[in-house]
């Protein structure tokens, strides 16, 4: 995905002509305001004119993606706490499948308790 940007633009009621009449193309950015530029009926470009109407201009880009470990280890919520100590640690190499439900049962019942107690502090 290439970078790029999306335009915002809020009509001022449901049958907005100015709205209705703005197109893409005539749309340009100068400094930090949005500009319109119109034509006359012979195509020659009228001044350009800061658009009338609040407006948002979003750069769409590819992000580097999120570095899950470092998230979890930086973490100073409750949550990622206890995710640390509870789950992360745990030696599940020995597990025979057949234990395999009744482990993941503990945990569930662990982090069911965390979130009563989580509860109650709210």
């Amino acid at each position: 995905m290439q970078p790029h940007y999306l335009v915002l633009i809020a009509k001022q009621k449901e049958t907005d002509a100015y709205y209705q009449g703005i197109k893409t193309a005539e749309l340009s950015v100068e400094g930090n305001r949005l500009m319109l530029t119109k034509k006359k009926p012979n195509g020659e470009a009228l001044p350009a004119k800061e658009v009338e109407r609040t407006y948002i201009i979003l750069k769409v880009s590819k992000s580097t993606g999120f570095d899950i470990k470092r998230l979890i280890d930086s973490s100073t919520t409750a949550w990622g706490t206890f995710g640390r100590k509870q789950f992360r640690g745990q030696n599940d190499s020995g597990i025979k499948k057949e234990e395999l439900t009744a482990f993941a049962a503990s945990l569930l019942n662990r982090l069911e308790s965390f979130g009563d107690l989580l509860q109650d502090e709210v």
